[in-house]
């Protein structure tokens, strides 16, 4: 934690409690555990470890398209409809990385790839049979964003080497979709989803690609994306000579929180209270129909 007390200091204050209970459902504004006790809260953050899939279980299991979560339970609809996504996807690599569809070649300059795959392992792998994160951004749910539902975001279901800076441009960019302060067309964003989705999977086809974004070697690209969405400098040494010649460090990042806070403060519309992201999935089935009300990720033409 970055503050001048320790962690010991906010538990004896009572600024920091822990429920050790496990946690049997979700509702407006509060948590509910097993033991039948509740506490009111404003937003719920899960930290998930190494799991690729999310650990709470989000209901109903039709949602999973829409929320671009891993899961097993898609039905042939929703599979087809991702399927023409990937294809389109594919073409849009194709054109610009052809080599990326090819796989791995043996070296950088030989024009021969690999023709033996290290297949994943169910033991190593026990998510291998869901299907991948499938975000916007790697962010945000695809099927919600595009209903301008902007109360969920997954941050760090990510695999890269500056997590520091990575972190921090997530979550600012996160605060700014949860508070509807992020110029998205929805008309893109299952694209755009599915665009991510397929390229890490063809740049880390021996990594974790196959999961969720592994963007080692593409992740300034990717903060530059993020900063361009949030209208923020994704140039920024200073000096041309600078960007040609001098490494990016997490130090180059500094200040972009502020930076975007500057740019916002006269908009005329103060930030929206955050949202609860638990109640995705309740409240839109909370007026008591049972029947699925469809979204684009549920097999929608495309």
């Amino acid at each position: 934690m970055s503050y001048e007390e320790d962690i010991y200091s906010f538990l004896k204050s009572g600024q920091v409690r822990v429920h050790r209970e496990d946690i049997s459902h979700l509702s407006e504004r509060a948590i509910n555990f097993t033991n039948d006790t509740s506490i009111h809260a404003d937003a719920l953050i899960t930290a998930t470890g190494f799991s690729a899939k999310p650990t709470l279980l989000f209901t109903p299991t039709a949602t999973h398209s829409d929320l671009g979560i891993p899961s097993t339970s898609l039905s042939p609809d929703q599979h087809n409809f991702w399927d023409k996504l990937n294809e389109r996807a594919d073409q849009t690599i194709r054109e610009n990385f052809p080599r990326l569809l090819i796989g791995p070649h043996k070296s950088p300059s030989s024009d021969m790839p690999l023709t033996t795959a290290h297949p994943y392992s169910p033991t190593l792998y026990p998510e291998l049979d869901y299907t991948p994160f499938r975000l916007y951004r790697a962010i945000a749910p695809p099927g919600l964003t595009r209903n301008r539902d902007n109360t969920l975001v997954f941050i760090s279901m990510f695999s890269n080497l500056a997590n520091t800076a990575r972190c921090e441009l997530q979550c600012l960019w996160a605060y700014a979709y949860l508070n509807d302060r992020l110029a998205i067309d929805k008309e893109k964003v299952y694209d755009e989803a599915a665009l991510t989705n397929r390229y890490v999977r063809h740049r880390a086809p021996y990594g974790h690609g196959r999961f969720f974004p592994d963007l080692v070697f593409d992740q300034l690209p990717y903060f530059d994306t993020l900063l361009q969405d949030l209208g923020l400098r994704y140039w920024r040494k200073g000096w041309l000579g600078a960007e040609v010649f001098s490494a990016y460090t997490a130090k180059d990042y500094a200040g972009c929180v502020g930076e975007w806070l500057a740019k916002n403060a006269n908009d005329g519309a103060p930030p929206k209270e955050v949202p609860v992201p638990a109640v995705v999935a309740e409240d839109r089935y909370a007026d008591g129909d049972d029947e699925r009300r469809p979204l684009a990720g549920d097999g929608g033409k495309l």
